[in-house]
This record gives structure tokens, sequence and C-alpha cells, in this order.
């Protein structure tokens, strides 16, 4: 049985303001929005490591820290769309996945 699994994810970014040209603003947005899609691509398919802490101090919460880590190679994944609007860019990215990978 060959099934396939469609992953499908926006991902944004936004151009740092001190940018020399609206060229440069849309290429550093579109760098960092195709990073998130990787980054959400990667959580969707191997998970999140959530690892907390709290620090509490005579009955009250001192500190509170949440880190999230995630470890994944990602292969094969495409660009559908990329939009770019008013210095945010999102980018559609998707991958398909047979379900043979995973065992």
């Amino acid at each position: 049985e060959n099934m396939n699994l469609h992953v499908s994810v926006i991902g944004q970014g936004v151009s740092p303001l001190n940018t020399t040209s609206p060229a440069q603003a849309y290429a550093l947005a579109k760098r960092a929005a195709i990073a998130d899609a990787y980054r959400m691509i990667a959580e969707r398919v191997k998970g999140v490591h959530v690892e907390g802490q709290d620090t509490i101090k005579n009955m009250m919460v001192k500190r509170s820290t949440v880190r999230t880590q995630i470890k994944a190679l990602v292969r094969n994944a495409n660009i559908v769309e990329t939009t770019f609007k008013e210095g945010l860019c999102e980018v559609e990215m998707e991958v398909v996945l047979s379900y043979s990978q995973f065992r």
C-alpha cells in the first residue's frame, strides 16, 4: 500500500527596518519566510521537544522558561506561492512524504 502524506505550511518573514532597497527588503523577508516554513514542516513531521522550567520563591513564580527544539532533515520541499505585502512575506511550502519513509 503506497500512501503519501502531504504537508503544507505557510511561513512568514518580516523585512528588517534598515534595508537599503525594496529588493533587499523583499529578499531578506523571503529568506526568513522560507526558514519559518521549513521549521513548521519539521514540527509537523517530527514533533517538537519542549523543555520547561519554573522557579518558585515565596509561593510565587519568579521565573518561567520554555525552550523548544526540533531536529529534522527536510528534503524535496517545494515553494508553491510567495506573497509580499507591507514588509511581510508569506511563503506557502509543501512536501509529499511516502509512509514507507517512516518505517
